[in-house]
């Protein structure tokens, strides 16, 4: 798919929103935001199976994270792509 198609689909599902950051002046034309709705787009992009099996791989992963925060674990170390101190060359 391509990034064009990929805009397209955006623009028609994204919802718009007015930029709470904007209100400060109501005589200003208020910024528009896009956000889209992830549980409205995976019920049209998965069936209901689907999304059951989708919605237990997140509760085990959000299970985790919380056991490791619990934990103190640092997550920088897990995700290593985030800290670049755990390619250190020899």
């Amino acid at each position: 798919m391509t990034r064009d198609s990929l805009e397209f689909l955006f623009d028609v599902m994204a919802e718009r929103f007015a930029d709470p950051s904007s209100s400060d002046n109501p005589d200003a034309p208020q910024k528009e935001s896009q956000f889209l709705n992830l549980i409205f787009f995976m019920g049209k992009l998965f069936s209901k199976h689907e999304n059951r099996e989708i919605n237990e791989v997140d509760m085990t992963l959000q299970l985790i994270k919380a056991a490791l925060i619990y934990k103190g674990v640092d997550l920088g170390n897990i995700f290593a792509e985030d800290n670049e101190d755990n390619f250190k060359k020899p």
